[in-house]
């Protein structure tokens, strides 16, 4: 049977869901282990991004609190049993806090977000925990607009956009150490005849000795936002902060459309650089493109577009020669209909391997894919029918596609979200076995909880 604990301790209310086993047994691949259900204030309670590693999850995110503003969550779990082991929160009267990244090894967790307050100012937070008790190790702070975050072997790299004293926007990137929040280096160049576009950089990677960032870019003396807004993606030294390479890129093959390219993901095996995300905000193309680790030449490209309804590759990685993207695509036909969508590509070349599509009957759908993450030859994603909240997780082989097992979960309180949305919101980590998905879901009194999910992902 199912038992549920209730858990309320200082005024945070959490329901976990556990599945137990008899003794002896053993779960089978795509079964559920255990839910964590959070409400802080019986709000809007939404995740952004989960990590796993060393037996934790962390989850973060933002709550609503009584008085209406929005508070930073993090919260850390066993992975094995989904008992919460620590959490934070970050309160401040009359700002919007959220944790929007997470990264995690042996000794810390760090995360990333933004404060922004009644008038619209921004504020980019980093906050850095002592991964066994959640004690605060260290923290930073600077006027900006959004945050990304990668970390890797001691070292954690954050990107955000801030501006100088001419009002002129420029990509900040600056390293630390860890252990101490000791800046090792700092970057705020732009590349020559360009400044930082309007939108936050979501997309940074470290692979090795190098920190990969995809971001958008306006030219020089151009309208922001405008009609051109190609992507950069660039390549620093991880040891020292020097640029390797730059790489401008417009997503855009139709005549007459706009240059417009927005990243939302990055990822790279050491001899590629791949990211995914849209291009051309009118006509809305489904964008992957790759380009040369060492030297950042241009490699292939892969550029979706069939209506003029939104083409949005969400989520990239690069599993033993295949670059795997999440997203979603219209389905061609007299009706809206958008299908969850998963491709794989031959990371040489830019061949399509297999696509998967899921989506619904009728002349409406608005199936998202949102998340995949690639771990020994297999892929795990997730994604949600924007229509009625419900979630899809699916695991595939890799190699040819085949899928593994799926699991349909319809929250309690069906509702749908915004179906346009490109802003963080399921996210998915594989660890010791197990994978977690977190994210927003609507309760059975409308309410929307942080949702936290864990599988056998055999």
């Amino acid at each position: 049977m199912v038992r549920l604990l209730a858990l309320v301790l200082f005024g945070w209310v959490s329901l976990v869901t556990v599945v137990p086993t008899e003794a002896g047994t053993r779960t089978s691949a795509g079964d559920l282990l255990w839910q964590v259900d959070f409400d802080l204030a019986d709000g809007d309670d939404r995740a952004t991004a989960v990590a796993a590693a060393h037996g934790r999850v962390v989850v973060v995110g933002f709550a609503t609190n009584a008085t209406g503003d929005t508070d930073w969550i993090v919260r850390a779990h066993e992975a094995r049993t989904g008992r919460i082991l620590w959490r934070d929160r970050v309160a401040v009267a009359g700002r919007h806090e959220e944790a929007l990244a997470v990264a995690m090894d042996e000794h810390r967790v760090v995360v990333a977000g933004v404060s922004v307050d009644d008038t619209g100012r921004s504020r980019a937070l980093v906050r850095a925990y002592v991964a066994r008790t959640g004690a605060l190790a260290w923290r930073d702070a600077w006027t900006g607009a959004g945050v990304s975050l990668a970390m890797h072997e001691g070292t954690a790299v954050v990107a955000s956009i801030v501006t100088n004293a001419t009002g002129a926007g420029r990509i900040l990137v600056r390293r630390y150490a860890s252990k101490n929040g000791v800046v090792a280096w700092e970057d705020r160049s732009a590349p020559t005849g360009f400044t930082a576009g309007s939108i936050a950089p979501r997309a940074l990677v470290i692979q090795g000795h190098e920190v990969y960032l995809a971001t958008t870019v306006a030219p020089a003396g151009s309208p922001v936002p405008g009609p051109d807004l190609p992507c950069l993606v660039r390549a620093y030294d991880l040891r020292t902060g020097r640029v390797r390479w730059n790489a401008i890129h417009t997503a855009s093959s139709i005549p007459g459309a706009s240059g417009v390219c927005i990243p939302l993901a990055i990822a790279s095996d050491g001899r590629r650089v791949v990211i995914a995300g849209v291009g051309d905000v009118s006509i809305d193309q489904f964008v992957v493109a790759s380009f040369d680790a060492r030297t950042g030449a241009f490699l292939w490209e892969d550029m979706t577009v069939l209506v003029a309804l939104r083409n949005v590759a969400m989520a990239v990685a690069i599993e033993r020669g295949h670059a795997l993207v999440a997203g979603w695509r219209h389905i061609p036909g007299n009706s809206i209909r958008q299908a969850f969508v998963v491709r794989s590509y031959e990371a040489s070349t830019g061949v399509l391997s297999w696509e998967d599509l899921h989506f619904s009957d009728g002349p409406f759908t608005f199936w998202h894919g949102l998340d995949l993450e690639a771990r020994r030859g297999r892929v795990y994603a997730v994604g949600q029918d924007e229509n009625d909240g419900t979630w899809l997780v699916r695991a595939y082989e890799a190699a040819h596609g085949d899928v593994l097992w799926e699991d349909l979960w319809e929250p309690p309180g069906a509702r749908g979200a915004d179906p346009d949305t490109t802003a963080p919101r399921h996210s998915v980590a594989v660890s010791g076995g197990r994978v977690f998905v977190a994210g927003p879901a609507f309760n059975a009194d409308g309410n929307m909880d942080l949702v936290l999910r864990a599988y056998d992902a055999r």
